[in-house]
């Protein structure tokens, strides 16, 4: 699939208007910024096409041996947008989160290491994002939650079966059935979050931190990836009781409009 995010070759993501992704590849370090600031980088269909080609390219550049997403401005993703998927057809919106758990497997399987840097809201979708990424660099303001199961949902792209990673099984379930929020320091305590920034440079901060990964060899840090993993077997029960929950609860959604 063809990306329509933008792409430079610099250190930086491209400072251009074309897209809601910026993608930049250089010195074997790639920087993904979601770039839907006006709607506070929900994943509108779009957005998911643009970073299905945007993970593509990163997958096809083999010199990448470390990949960086976040969000452009003080948000990181509030998750799908729920506006332009409830305007869909059922059955397509359906497979937009299909795509979006195919997105989120790919992520995860990346032959590269990945860092979530998180500069405010992670919500739903946004949060799996993060949770998919090898590690997850937070500024001080930043929230995590899954506020759609106040909405009759589930998270969909393997948030549940993340959250068992980090929490005890009754802890995840808790924070699932809710829909509460967790804070950073929470976040930071149970290990979901490696480390903590605070000022206004978030960016900078992110940049700077990175550079003790530009000196590692390539093959060193996929090695380090390539530890204790659930094989790519462990993903199919999940993802099919999630997928069969969430289309039931999305089609009484629909439905009932």
């Amino acid at each position: 699939m063809e990306s329509r995010c933008s792409v430079s070759p610099g250190p930086e993501p491209a400072a251009s208007g074309g897209g809601s992704i910026g993608l930049s590849i250089a010195h074997g370090v790639a920087h993904l910024v979601l770039r839907r600031e006006d709607g506070r980088n929900a994943i509108s269909p779009a957005l998911l096409d643009e970073l299905e080609g945007a993970l593509a390219a990163v997958a096809e550049a083999q010199h990448v041996k470390l990949l960086v997403l976040r969000g452009e401005g003080k948000v990181f993703s509030v998750g799908v947008d729920l506006a332009a998927i409830e305007a869909l057809p059922p059955r397509e919106a359906l497979d937009f989160f299909r795509r979006g758990q195919t997105l989120i497997r790919r992520l995860e399987g990346l032959n590269a290491l990945t860092v979530a840097a998180i500069n405010g809201l992670a919500l739903g979708g946004g949060f799996e994002l993060a949770l998919a990424c090898d590690l997850r660099w937070a500024h001080a303001r930043a929230v995590f939650g899954f506020p759609e199961c106040k909405r009759g949902l589930i998270p969909a792209w393997g948030g549940i079966r993340f959250l068992h990673r980090h929490f005890a099984s009754e802890q995840a379930l808790a924070l699932v059935t809710s829909g509460d929020s967790l804070g950073v320091r929470a976040a930071y305590r149970v290990g979901l979050v490696g480390r903590i920034f605070e000022g206004r440079d978030f960016a900078g901060q992110v940049s700077t931190a990175i550079e003790t990964f530009r000196a590692r060899d390539a093959t060193d840090l996929r090695a380090l990836k390539a530890g204790p993993r659930e094989s790519a077997d462990a993903w199919t029960p999940w993802h099919t009781a999630e997928a069969a929950a969430l289309e039931a609860l999305w089609l009484r959604r629909t439905e009932a409009r």
